[in-house]
């Protein structure tokens, strides 16, 4: 791996705030789709630092994104992203072991979570307005000052973390992680975010130092601060993540191949009592122009119960206590997921069913369907308008992925999104020959033989 110089810079004076954004009102309500006036700020060490005060906002958000995750790993150390973040919380220099530096945290009434994406890791903390400053000098000192230490423990914690996917003979059993090999292959897209039994057994202190060093840098770095917040503390705080060298940003590879899967049916025999099902397609990434014509498509197969696939798997069909559709997001390409448990007796009727669903949807959207639609995807975004966690949400995926963060620029695209745009993306998604069917449970000789014959079809 290459090293990073470590060298630490002061804040340049640079300030944007972006003129077309509403100012919140000073009393009344908020405008239905209030964008408000979110500060943008890039540090010495070219670290952005976001952030948005919201009116009458009781707590404040604090979210730190890094841009690498599984898709920036090399294959013999898949998993080490997110065995980076898991040692973020086993102590710092000032606060030397995990229920030392979650007290730190915790006392303050704070919350903290973190995540591993493909393409980013995330910190999120919610904290009561007067921890502010805290709170972010502690986030800081987790990505600037991590101790690495105790990182068997760690990995045994993350490897029952991992034996949840497998079964009494170490077979992948999860259908999720199975339908990503089926379609991505040996692309990094693939593989399991938390990497493999075998891989993590390859990570030990020096690799996490050096991906720490090399990933964990000013180039890599997002912050967004919302909520009942001020921004001289704000920009107080951010000073902090400048101990982080320069660096350079991560560069994850691209899925180029031909959109095609790479298994179109993975069948595993294991023990249960009902078969788990997933069907999959490609989808358009975040940073395609068809993506929020995608995102409703999504609430027209799957958003509530008068959506199609509930509607029909479970109100009129009766095969399933529960199913779903939804998209796996990533910024270049994304992943169509239609899913649901079935008794093994149902299994080939609900498999059927869920291509049906998903196919079918490239003859007709009706207007009662996308306006149902629209109208829950604008109540969300109003929703979100006055919600730290979301805005913050926001201001991380518009950096990070290209993602709009104005909410008024969303609600606009939204209401301007034809019919035929939905059906665009039924067409260019829901094709057979780009499909891929997982089973997982009790199957037997004339149901392998059944899906087999689906899959070819």
């Amino acid at each position: 791996m290459k090293t990073i110089e470590n060298r630490r810079c002061c804040s340049k004076n640079i300030e944007e705030k972006d003129e077309r954004l509403s100012k919140a009102p000073s009393d009344g309500p908020l405008p239905r789709f209030w964008d408000g006036q979110a500060g943008r700020l890039i540090l010495g060490n070219q670290a952005t630092l976001r952030w948005l005060k919201i009116p009458r906002a009781r707590y404040a958000s604090l979210i730190v994104a890094l841009k690498v995750g599984s898709r920036h790993e090399p294959e013999e150390l898949a998993g080490i992203s997110h065995f980076l973040e898991h040692m973020l919380f086993r102590g710092t220099v000032r606060h030397p072991s995990p229920s030392i530096q979650s007290e730190a945290i915790e006392s303050l009434g704070a919350s903290i979570n973190a995540m591993t994406g493909s393409e980013a890791t995330w910190i999120s903390a919610i904290l009561p307005k007067e921890a502010l400053s805290q709170g972010l000098e502690l986030v800081a000192e987790m990505l600037t000052e991590p101790l690495f230490e105790d990182v068997d423990t760690e990995r045994n914690v993350i490897r029952e973390e991992l034996l949840e996917l497998y079964d009494e003979r170490r077979r992948l059993i999860d259908p999720d992680e199975l339908a990503a090999q089926s379609m991505f292959g040996k692309h990094p897209l693939g593989r399991s975010i938390g990497g493999r039994l075998t891989s993590i057994e390859k990570i030990g202190q020096k690799e996490l130092k050096a991906w720490h060093k090399e990933h964990y840098v000013g180039a890599n770095l997002v912050v967004a601060v919302t909520g009942a917040i001020e921004e001289n503390l704000v920009l107080q705080g951010a000073k902090l993540f400048e101990k982080l060298p320069t660096g350079h940003p991560s560069t994850l590879e691209p899925f180029s191949q031909n959109l095609v899967p790479a298994r179109p049916l993975r069948m595993v025999n294991a023990s249960g009592s009902q078969v788990e099902v997933r069907i999959s397609y490609f989808a358009p990434g975040l940073k395609d122009p068809s993506w929020i014509p995608a995102s409703l498509l999504a609430r027209v197969l799957d958003d509530g119960m008068s959506a199609r696939v509930f509607r029909t798997i479970v109100e009129e069909k009766g095969l399933a206590y529960e199913a779903f559709a939804e998209i796996d997001a990533n910024s270049d390409v994304s992943l169509w997921s239609f899913g649901a448990l079935f008794r093994p007796e149902q299994a080939l009727r609900g498999t059927e069913a869920l291509i049906e669903i998903a196919e079918s949807t490239k003859a007709m959207i009706s207007p009662r369907e996308l306006e149902r639609a629209k109208r829950r995807a604008l109540f969300d975004l109003e929703l979100a308008c006055e919600s730290p966690e979301a805005r913050a949400e926001m201001l991380i995926e518009e950096e990070v992925y290209g993602s709009p963060a104005l909410i008024s620029e969303i609600a606009s695209k939204i209401e301007k999104t034809t019919i035929e745009e939905l059906l665009e993306v039924a067409r260019s998604s829901f094709q057979p020959n780009l499909r891929s069917i997982v089973a997982v449970g009790p199957l037997d000789r004339l149901l392998r033989k059944s899906l087999r014959q689906i899959a070819r079809s």
